[in-house]
């Protein structure tokens, strides 16, 4: 979640196995029944997107009531919170972050090595496998995070994970195949709406492994704390 003159940027994720990831999708097939089966021109490339909802300016979402919009997004809220699934995000303040540090290294890059190290480290104590779906994580974008993570590893006062996260562990994830990344970006909202005072968090904090743990352990990290 980034906006046009945001101060803040939010990377957020839902971990969930096969058999929910499943559930969410049956349960995406019927939001989209429910609330986009009258739009029969609905194109092949539409998504839900939490942001073009709320701003409703585009096809199909400048069609649907206010009362079908709000309906909309809770449906997709309350499927994360009832299904067997937990959550992360990562949320750094721009402001901050651009004002500390003389060579800023790329939010998204600090932030997905930050979630990395979190799900490198659940899966260890888990003993489980797994990989990340990052919505069009392009090789254009996986090489500039490959660039940015080299600039942190040359900082000597960077506190650097041990061992390093896997860059290979992120796949690039189609939106229009993988509807986990629709639940993924309404999501995000929450956390980054958190921090400008503004929306429902407390009945997401469940979801979230070590929420009340320390900011480098706990799986909703803010930065600066």
């Amino acid at each position: 979640v980034i906006l046009r003159s945001s101060r803040f940027y939010t990377l957020a994720g839902i971990l969930v196995n096969d058999d929910v990831k499943t559930q969410f999708e049956n349960e995406y097939k019927k939001i989209m029944t429910v609330y986009f089966s009258r739009f029969p021109n609905l194109p092949d490339s539409f998504k839900l997107h939490f942001n073009s909802l709320r701003m409703q300016k585009k096809f199909p979402y400048d069609s649907l009531t206010e009362k079908e919009r709000l309906s909309l997004e809770n449906d997709v809220l309350t499927t994360i919170l009832n299904l067997n699934c937990n959550v992360m995000s990562i949320t750094l303040d721009l402001d901050f972050h651009y004002r500390q540090y003389q060579n800023p290294i790329w939010p998204v890059a600090l932030a997905l090595l930050y979630a990395l190290q979190r799900f490198e480290d659940f899966k260890k104590q888990n003993s489980m496998d797994g990989f990340v779906i990052f919505e069009k994580f392009t090789n254009s974008m996986r090489d500039k995070v490959n660039k940015e993570w080299k600039k942190l590893q040359d900082i000597t006062k960077f506190p650097k994970p041990n061992p390093w996260p896997d860059l290979n562990l992120v796949h690039n994830g189609d939106p229009y195949k993988e509807p986990i990344l629709a639940y993924a970006d309404f999501f995000g909202f929450i956390p980054y709406f958190r921090k400008k005072a503004i929306g429902d968090w407390n009945t997401f904090t469940q979801k979230y492994p070590n929420f009340y743990e320390r900011n480098f352990v706990s799986w909703n990290a803010e930065y600066p704390n």
